[in-house]
């Protein structure tokens, strides 16, 4: 004998418990929570984006001069200053009247450039571009170097 399960629309109850009002209104805020997340995630995703256009190759470029005092560390900072894109090969040359330590990306691994010398760092097919470069005169002395790079 077959039973029957068909039930009129008005033995059905509509009401809703505490517990299932409380399920409703935490999806409901669920869904508010992650649209506010999802407006960040694309404005950061836009950021990046643009940064790593920054970061490409262009070909250009670029002299200073530095005047390095006794006794402080001095830098020129490539990623968040002008160009703001990083250098792919760099020379070096040291007008005096003393030595002059240079780092490349790291302020303690530094190379001595000798008065009236040059040196020329190439970083074209280095996964690590050069970043920022430090500079350094022991005290008592100073220096003047002339950087081109380009980036």
């Amino acid at each position: 004998m077959a039973k029957d399960v068909t039930t009129k629309m008005s033995d059905i109850d509509l009401s809703l418990s505490d517990q299932d009002m409380m399920m409703v209104m935490m999806v409901v805020v669920m869904a508010v929570m992650m649209q506010s997340l999802v407006k960040p995630i694309a404005a950061t995703a836009a950021t990046t984006q643009s940064l790593v256009q920054s970061l490409t190759y262009e070909g250009r470029t670029d002299a200073r001069e530095v005047d390095v005092p006794s006794d402080s560390i001095v830098w020129l900072d490539f990623i968040h200053a002008a160009p703001r894109t990083p250098w792919t090969w760099v020379l070096f040359e040291n007008d005096g009247p003393n030595d002059v330590e240079i780092g490349i990306n790291e302020p303690n691994d530094r190379f001595i450039l000798n008065p009236l010398a040059t040196k020329t760092v190439d970083k074209i097919g280095a996964r690590e571009k050069i970043s920022i470069i430090f500079f350094y005169c022991r005290p008592t002395e100073t220096a003047r170097v002339r950087v081109v790079g380009e980036y």
